[in-house]
């Protein structure tokens, strides 16, 4: 697989049955810090996914960024501990994904917080391994953003708990490699507006993106886009009504780059050509 990109006059190499993005729509930043753990989702409560958020570990706070302008709009905490590992979601099925959680891995507990505020509303435990990394979606197709799920580096298999009750109730096997990492929130990557369940992982060894429509353990799409030291997340980050954005906050600049896509209908590519504010991400 490989894009060559020259600027100036813009060649793209294709050999793959995937796409090639040399750039990003949107940057932003400096905001957050080395060591934050990056989440998105609506915390505003302005029904849209297009908020991001960081966890803290080194003062167990969390930060939040309404608008994508590099602005913090709230915080809270502390709430969570070192080694925490954060999701966002609509874990009290109130129609909004302003709901944060974490997974514990020295303990494989899950605390969740309702609406953001502070305060554990809920703890399931023990689910999962040490070396899990969680994610949050719609995986059961009942239209709240309220179940769980990991993906095991060690057995390349992802579990799906839904409603986060601490029972498994779906697996998919062998899909994705050890040292992917997950994007944290499940969104409609295809773009048919049905359920937030479709998965994806960001390798950063090739600098790629891999997105299993469904989890149903197949590759449907893939493309090159970012770089190591990534961490992934997914949104509405356009606000154009369908969840199927990415982003990823860059800790070595402190900045988080955007790509919005429509991956159901077309290959991925760049929107609106060489205007100003396109970088390369």
């Amino acid at each position: 697989m490989r894009c060559i990109v020259f600027t100036g006059f813009i060649i793209f190499t294709i050999l793959f049955l995937g796409g090639c993005i040399g750039q990003s729509d949107d940057v932003v930043g400096p905001w957050a810090i080395r060591g934050d753990l990056p989440i998105a989702g609506d915390f505003n409560g302005d029904m849209v996914n297009d908020d991001v958020g960081v966890f803290r570990p080194s003062e167990r706070n969390w930060y939040f960024d309404y608008f994508r302008d590099g602005t913090t709009d709230r915080k809270i905490g502390p709430w969570g501990n070192r080694g925490d590992l954060p999701i966002a979601g609509d874990f009290d099925s109130d129609g909004s994904a302003n709901d944060v959680a974490v997974f514990r891995p020295s303990d494989r507990s899950w605390y969740f917080d309702y609406e953001a505020n502070g305060d554990t509303n809920k703890v399931i435990k023990p689910w999962g391994r040490q070396d899990d990394l969680p994610i949050a979606g719609d995986f059961d197709n009942d239209g709240y953003y309220d179940d769980v799920g990991v993906f095991r580096p060690s057995e390349t298999k992802w579990y799906f708990d839904f409603d986060a009750t601490g029972n498994t109730d779906q697996e998919i096997a062998h899909w994705g490699w050890s040292g992917d990492l997950p994007i944290p929130n499940a969104a409609d990557f295809e773009g048919l507006g049905d359920y937030n369940n479709d998965i994806g992982v960001f390798r950063p060894s090739v600098k790629e993106w891999f997105f299993d429509f469904n989890a149903n353990g197949n590759t449907d799409h893939d493309f090159i886009w970012g770089w190591p030291g990534d961490l992934p997340i997914a949104g509405d980050f356009d606000r154009d009504g369908w969840n199927n954005d990415i982003g990823v906050f860059r800790p070595s600049e402190r900045k988080w780059y955007y790509k919005y896509l429509y991956l159901g209908k077309s290959l991925p590519g760049m929107t609106g050509g060489m205007s100003p504010g396109y970088v390369n991400a």
